[in-house]
């Protein structure tokens, strides 16, 4: 079985494609100008995206909501809940007060007031 050799002989000198590309000193070549124009130009391009994309990032970080602002609203949207649900339990009551208060003998009965609750006079 035969391998094949794994190390390569460089030859060194100058490339023939440096040769031709004017290293001696001239002109580059016109397709090397064209190039850079055509590299320069994009570059340009690229600086303008980027600033567009720096304005979107300060906008994004002024605007939107933190993790406080969001605990924040978390907490005040429990305590609503909280509220609303308390509200609903005692205003019952409290319109059987008021019209116990504004007409005494249109008072609830204590079976009335607490029905699972056997009161002995």
């Amino acid at each position: 079985m035969t391998t094949k050799p794994r190390l390569h002989v460089i030859k060194t000198g100058p490339s023939p494609q440096l040769q031709d590309a004017g290293n001696g000193g001239g002109e580059p070549p016109v397709d090397l100008i064209q190039r850079v124009e055509h590299l320069e130009t994009d570059v340009a391009e690229i600086r303008k995206d980027i600033y567009g994309l720096k304005t979107d990032v300060a906008v994004i970080k002024s605007n939107y909501a933190t993790k406080a602002d969001v605990l924040e609203a978390k907490n005040s949207v429990i305590m609503w809940v909280v509220g609303a649900i308390f509200m609903a339990q005692l205003l019952p009551m409290l319109k059987d007060w008021v019209s116990a208060s504004r007409n005494p003998s249109a008072a609830p009965t204590a079976d009335q007031t607490f029905p699972h609750q056997t009161i002995k006079p």
